[in-house]
């Protein structure tokens, strides 16, 4: 016995169609489903930070090349002499990825833009790396 809805909404089985009442296909047609909201989210390697995400987890290559080439070379030059920034190196190149939210990754930005590192970076340089990079979401992305 076929089954239609009540005007309510209401599924019942009849043997014929009622009056006022709809075939399963009438209400499906008439009633479609909400389409489900999807929450973007980029991937683990983001945090949501004031509504934007931003991205704080980096491979190391990924790492260097948003501290800049420049102060690459800058850490490769203190490291000959200077057992602060070799360790400091040391301990990046350790680590599977790096996550600029790290209480260690924060604390060896720092050590960068002290004397005894070789002041490899600036307090400025070293605030921009541990801010992360902004995710610019594209229509492939949505």
């Amino acid at each position: 016995m076929p089954t239609f809805f009540s005007p309510l909404g209401n599924p019942e089985v009849w043997e014929e169609k009622p009056e006022g009442y709809f075939t399963v296909e009438q209400w499906a047609a008439a009633h479609p489903l909400p389409e489900p909201e999807i929450e973007f989210n980029p991937g683990a390697d983001y945090e949501q930070r004031d509504g934007a995400w931003w991205r704080v987890r980096f491979t190391k290559k990924e790492f260097l090349l948003l501290c800049g080439i420049q102060q690459v070379a800058a850490l490769n030059m203190a490291r000959k002499d200077n057992v602060m920034a070799e360790t400091i190196y040391t301990l990046l190149m350790a680590a599977e990825y790096i996550d600029v939210t790290d209480p260690d990754t924060i604390q060896m930005a720092e050590l960068l833009t002290s004397d005894a590192a070789g002041r490899v970076l600036t307090a400025e340089q070293a605030a921009n790396i541990l801010q992360g990079v902004k995710h610019e979401q594209t229509d492939e992305a949505v």
